[in-house]
């Protein structure tokens, strides 16, 4: 019997920030002492992928049925974060340091014991943990027994005399989940070997096994955030809007969100059947937000390092990327509408919505860097 507390962890939150994931991050850089607005800045990108409709930032939002990913599936959008390929956990493995990089390790171990002995292990060692569950067994979330779904949540202590562990959830996005407290271990252990079963008319049924998925975070000496790296990430922003990088084989950037456009405008011609209902009602209307998401939060890394580029540039960059975030998010509205109404005039409306945002995100990757090759 044992009982261990883990204290001063910030319950962090901001509601740019893409997912539960990079909240839960957030959490644990906070308490590092690192500071979430510059090293979990994504590259400002765009990715779409013509044969199948999917969008993206610097990865396409597939419907995943695994928390497998490879390293460079896991490694498209941070300067300063880098993710080996999810590992199987094994006791007294160690993985080589990367010395430039906070390093964030995926685990998975389909033996329960296993993966709850080295969450205490971490946890005594004065680790908080970031653990995967599915939220149908989550007593305290409002789709515990009604949908299935992968989450993030941070455990910060265990108690065994009352059989609970400590934890949080701040996700506010998702149904405004704001959580502390305690949970039967017995509950997290179920959620945590679920296998998480989804269901679309788009991928079909499928499960999506969270195998005790767990976060372990490494800095194997602190990390530089040079003046150098965090203008890189404006630089290869701007490389990645204007075509110049190819991210898992893929263009991206302005080029991609024309295309996305054209690709709306030719489902005019196409059949209003239930998978086109759900690609607009659920899917566009979910993902255009994170995209929206993508575009406040790279503003706000450029009013952090603000001291970095001219004045001038800033402002006309950060007013851009606002006004298309918000174009971004009436897109996601109109694809919401679109879905119930089945009304394939709305498109014309998401046309010219994209004609205005691709022209507010040229002007801001102009201004920026114009501006970081003026220094």
């Amino acid at each position: 019997m044992g009982k261990k507390s883990v204290q001063d962890v910030p319950r962090y939150f901001e509601p740019y920030v893409s997912d539960c994931f990079n909240n839960a991050y957030g959490s644990l850089l906070t308490r590092m002492g690192y500071d979430p607005r510059l090293v979990l800045a994504d590259y400002l990108s765009f990715m779409y992928e013509q044969e199948t409709g999917f969008i993206g930032t610097n990865f396409l939002f597939h419907f995943a049925n695994s928390v497998e990913f490879s390293e460079e599936q896991l490694n498209t959008s941070f300067e300063f974060i880098y993710l080996p390929a999810t590992q199987y956990y094994r006791e007294g493995r160690e993985l080589p340091p990367v010395h430039d990089r906070i390093q964030i390790s995926m685990n998975i171990h389909d033996d329960g014991e296993a993966a709850d002995k080295r969450l205490r292990e971490l946890l005594d060692e004065n680790k908080p943990v970031i653990v995967f569950v599915d939220l149908y067994d989550m007593p305290y979330h409002p789709a515990c027994g009604k949908e299935h779904g992968l989450h993030a949540i941070v455990i910060t202590g265990y108690d065994d005399e009352q059989g609970v562990y400590e934890v949080f959830d701040r996700y506010e996005l998702s149904s405004g989940t704001n959580f502390l407290g305690t949970i039967p271990k017995e509950d997290i252990r179920r959620s945590r070997q679920a296998l998480t079963p989804c269901s679309n008319p788009i991928a079909g049924s499928y499960n999506r096994p969270v195998r005790n998925l767990w976060i372990e975070m490494d800095e194997f000496r602190p990390v530089q955030l040079t003046r150098e790296r965090l203008l890189d990430v404006v630089n290869r922003s701007c490389r990645r809007m204007e075509g110049g990088e190819v991210i898992l084989g893929q263009i991206c950037g302005l080029e991609r969100i024309d295309a996305f456009r054209q690709g709306l405008l030719r489902r005019k011609e196409g059949a209003v059947d239930e998978r086109f209902v759900y690609f607009f009602r659920s899917y566009l209307n979910q993902n255009l937000k994170v995209i929206a998401r993508s575009r406040r939060r790279f503003k706000v890394y450029l009013e952090t390092i603000r001291e970095l580029l001219p004045e001038a540039a800033t402002n006309a960059a950060c007013e851009a990327l606002e006004e298309s975030a918000k174009r971004w998010d009436i897109c996601a509205n109109v694809c919401l509408k679109l879905g119930i109404t089945k009304s394939l005039k709305l498109i014309d409306d998401l046309d010219k919505h994209l004609q205005a945002i691709m022209d507010l995100e040229k002007r801001a990757i102009q201004s920026i860097g114009a501006g970081s090759l003026a220094i």
